[in-house]
């Protein structure tokens, strides 16, 4: 594995520092980004949206033939038109897994149970194997996993 990029708060302000690497595997090379999008404030939601079409634009910037993970906390849904933006051209390891709902906000809740799936893996040009969700004690949130492999053409 390389680091490709340390972080991204250059690319837009509206997400946390998350880093890109190159995963080097007999089939060639993928990308992995790390996602943690901010989440909409008590202000509005129009830095949530940016950062959303801000995530888009990279992802529409990485090569077409290379193999591309972008995994993490979304904070956004199928539901939000800015997400399904950012997916329009991968695959849900959930939805590839035939898994249809894997809700993973809000976690350690008393009174409310995960209603929403805001964390995602999202791959282009790699199969889903498997996919599914782990709750770990003190966070907000699920943790996300998925089993791909090489697409065969």
């Amino acid at each position: 594995m390389t680091l490709v990029q340390a972080r991204l708060d250059q690319v837009s302000t509206h997400s946390f520092l998350q880093p890109v690497v190159a995963i080097h595997a007999s089939t060639g090379d993928v990308v992995l980004r790390a996602v943690h999008s901010k989440p909409p404030d008590p202000s509005g939601a129009v830095g949530w949206r940016s950062g959303l079409v801000d995530l888009r634009a990279w992802r529409q910037r990485q090569p077409q033939d290379r193999p591309l993970v972008l995994a993490g906390d979304f904070n956004a849904s199928w539901g939000h038109p800015g997400f399904r933006g950012i997916a329009e051209t991968m695959t849900g390891a959930h939805q590839g897994a035939r898994q249809l709902w894997a809700p993973t906000w809000p976690q350690g809740r008393a009174l409310i149970g995960p209603f929403i799936q805001l964390d995602h893996v999202l791959a282009r040009g790699l199969s889903v194997v498997d996919a599914g969700v782990v709750h770990l004690p003190n966070t907000d949130h699920a943790s996300v996993w998925t089993h791909l492999s090489p697409s065969h053409s």
